[in-house]
């Protein structure tokens, strides 16, 4: 299904007698050197248009291809990834654009695309595969709202979940460190897991338990994997989608059993709307 991970600063860490890199490969410039498409992320669905209106792609402008996620909090406002973002357009924003509307990556016909005036980080985010991963995206100019592009409600402050949530993405299908890119967005039901199993299972990481949820299956195949970063998890809560998670970071190759790990949105609520006021 849905394998996502994006790797900015490479780490180790030692589980047992294996050996895990962890973090997410940074895409910018992978989305460059292997740009061939395929079909569908092994084990998961293609999306159809319109079905997470929710979604952006975030590109450079200059190369015009996907490296990160993201989600439309209101007409001028994404949220995504910290590590998407910083270092390298902190202060450079207009760099970059978003596409909306988008569900195939050859095909941005009927799509908006919007360029970027401002980046806010959080200001404990540093670099990284850390906590706080976490950053809001002001756009140049306003989206137009129709059954492709919508907002995407969020969380309450503190609130937590269970269950299965959804997670959506251009997010590479290999499970190999050589990542293949699907044109059309992907998408994947997975589990919610404990904090205290999402430990177990990474040991010694940078995981933080008021920063980061955890999804599974623990043991299976299904993973975030790079391109998908600061994308959406969502959870289905009375027929309302509500975004719960950040796509963060994950084991390296993907889907090799290990917990995909994602920013609290519950959290972050208090930096979410400061800055987006």
């Amino acid at each position: 299904m849905l394998k996502f991970i994006v790797l900015l600063g490479l780490a180790a860490v030692a589980l047992g007698e294996e050996e895990v890199k962890i973090g997410f490969r940074s895409t910018e410039r992978l989305a460059i050197q292997y740009p061939t498409y395929v079909r569908r992320i092994v084990g998961g669905q293609d999306a159809r248009l319109g079905e997470f209106p929710y979604q952006i792609s975030l590109q450079t402008r200059s190369q015009r291809r996907h490296f990160c996620g993201g989600s439309i909090l209101n007409d001028h406002v994404i949220l995504t990834a910290a590590h998407c973002v910083a270092p390298n357009y902190i202060g450079n924003p207009t760099a970059l654009q978003i596409v909306a509307g988008l569900l195939r990556q050859s095909n941005p016909s009927g799509a908006q695309t919007i360029g970027v005036k401002r980046i806010i980080k959080h200001p404990k985010y540093t670099t990284g595969v850390q906590p706080n991963d976490i950053a809001i995206l002001i756009l140049a100019s306003s989206l137009k709202f129709n059954s492709n592009v919508q907002p995407i409600r969020l969380p309450s402050p503190g609130a937590e979940f269970n269950g299965d949530t959804i997670l959506s993405g251009w997010g590479s299908v290999s499970n190999t460190e050589t990542p293949r890119y699907p044109d059309c967005l992907q998408k994947a039901t997975l589990p919610l897991v404990s904090y205290d199993d999402c430990r177990k299972k990474w040991g010694n990481s940078p995981l933080d338990k008021v920063s980061n949820i955890c999804t599974g299956p623990i043991g299976g195949t299904l993973s975030a994997c790079s391109g998908d970063s600061g994308g959406p998890l969502v959870k289905v809560v009375d027929g309302d989608r509500i975004l719960i998670g950040v796509v963060s970071w994950g084991s390296i190759p993907c889907g090799r059993g290990y917990p995909s790990v994602y920013t609290k949105v519950s959290s972050f609520i208090q930096f979410i709307n400061q800055s987006m006021s």
